[in-house]
């Protein structure tokens, strides 16, 4: 079942502004544990920050009408973003 569909661009160079100015609070309020680590290990950690931050801003957008009610104490470390690789 489809509960919803969201899409969402990002400009890199927001993210990059955000981290510069908040730095760990705001990579400690949005990203779990595991997508940092994933990311600081990775040669363009904005690129990939970015990225995440825009699949979870789909995600709210697609479930935020269906599950607000249920979801009111979710926050975004709560959710992850992970790249599932099917054969």
């Amino acid at each position: 079942m489809i509960l919803g569909v969201g899409s969402d661009l990002i400009d890199v160079r927001r993210i990059e502004r955000t981290i510069e100015r908040h730095g760990e609070r705001f990579l400690d309020r949005i990203f779990t544990p595991l997508e940092r680590a994933k990311a600081e290990g990775r040669a363009r950690r904005i690129e990939t920050y970015a990225k995440r931050f825009a699949a979870k801003e789909a995600c709210a957008k697609a479930l935020g009408p269906v599950c607000a009610p249920a979801c009111s104490g979710a926050t975004w470390a709560s959710s992850t973003c992970r790249r599932d690789v099917r054969p």
